[in-house]
Formats: C-alpha cells, structure tokens, sequence
C-alpha cells in the first residue's frame, strides 16, 4: 500500500518536472533568445533568482521528485521478495 501511494507520488512529481522543462525548453528558450546578450543573461538571472530564493512551490515539486524516487526504491528494495522457479 506505502509502495503504491510512493511510486504514484514519484511519477506524478517526475512527470510534473519534465513538463516544466520540456515548456521552459519549447517556449520560454526561443522566447528569449532574441535578445541581445546583455538582456538574456538578465532574463536568465532574473528566473534563477526567483529558484535560489526557494521558491516554495518549485522547490517541492523538484526535491520532491527526487526525494519521492528514493524513498521508492529503498521501499522497493526492502520490501522484495525473490523467488526463483526452476
């Protein structure tokens, strides 16, 4: 039941991550890269300042993924029974 609700949790978290950087990669990249040099890395700052101010949200969806697939495996792992039929 812990398994399930862990490995449910991670795929949901992981999937909410790759959709965060797959539209960061596919709108807001080209979005920006038409700016001069000075003005991208600007944006880019500004968008970074915004994550290293642990932004709550972002940062439990990011940690969580991660965090959420560890605790499934070590679940996973002690949890296991291996039966092997010959």
């Amino acid at each position: 039941m812990i398994f399930d609700v862990a490995l449910v949790l991670s795929a949901l978290l992981c999937s909410l991550v790759s959709g965060l950087l797959l539209s960061y990669a596919i709108l807001v990249m080209p979005g920006i890269k038409s700016f001069d040099d000075k003005n991208f890395i600007k944006t880019f700052q500004v968008t970074d300042r915004i994550i290293q101010n642990n932004h709550p949200l972002f940062m439990m969806i990011w940690l969580g993924s991660a965090i959420s697939v560890i605790v499934s495996m070590i679940i996973a792992s002690t949890n296991c029974t291996v039966s092997i039929s010959i």
